[in-house]
């Protein structure tokens, strides 16, 4: 299971496009804020809410949590990309009733050139092979991933499904891509065993809508 669950969390890792480190100071001023098991962006334009049930992990013990992941790996090539891939964990949380179900978002700085020419669909396209023919080595078989638009906080975006089985468990994703300036976050809800990863828009809504219920 300690396996299954180190793959959820590098899923988002492998899936970045160029390595692109933010520039000073600049990771602060996109991250999400995190109130308890609130979760709210300005930078996404999204917020959600995650009952008792679930844990959110402060930045810290985010990025802490996705170092030990990549440096699990036997693979040194694998484990250089995770390091190096420039991908910022904004979100990070676990749910605490045994399901081994995980949220988390990552955030991806395109840099200049990327970030004004790849839409959501051309940067899943560049990245649907390498992220295939990453998951065997990590132990994950009988791979399917999915393609689709759907409604996430109230505007379509393009989300993948990932499924596999791992030492008999059967690990099941959904991803969701959100552009944002040069950043390419990729909001992805991870269970183990089930199918409840596609919950995830359920859980994020747009920030104006909420401000629009509060009045």
């Amino acid at each position: 299971m300690k396996r299954a669950l180190s793959l959820v969390l590098c899923l988002c890792l492998v899936f970045s496009l160029v390595p692109a480190a933010c520039a000073d100071g600049e990771a602060e001023t996109i991250l999400g804020l995190k109130e308890g098991n609130i979760y709210l962006s300005e930078f996404l334009g999204v917020t959600a809410v995650f009952d008792e049930d679930w844990v959110l992990l402060s930045d810290e013990e985010a990025q802490e949590a996705m170092g030990h992941v990549a440096d699990s790996f036997e693979d040194e090539d694998l484990t250089k990309l995770l390091r190096e891939s420039g991908t910022v964990c904004d979100l990070f949380a676990v749910a605490q009733d045994g399901s081994g179900d995980s949220v988390n978002i990552q955030l991806e700085n395109l840099g200049l050139l990327y970030g004004m020419v790849l839409s959501e669909t051309a940067y899943a396209k560049r990245m649907l092979e390498p992220l295939k023919s990453s998951l065997e080595p990590m132990g994950l078989e009988d791979v399917e991933i999915g393609q689709e638009s759907i409604d996430f906080a109230g505007e379509e975006h393009l989300s993948l499904t990932v499924s596999g089985e791992m030492n008999g468990a059967e690990l099941y994703e959904r991803l969701v891509l959100l552009k944002a300036g040069s950043y390419m976050a990729t909001v992805t809800y991870a269970s183990v065993g089930s199918h409840n990863a596609d919950r995830l828009p359920e859980l994020f809504f747009a920030l104006d809508a909420n401000a629009s219920e509060a009045a």
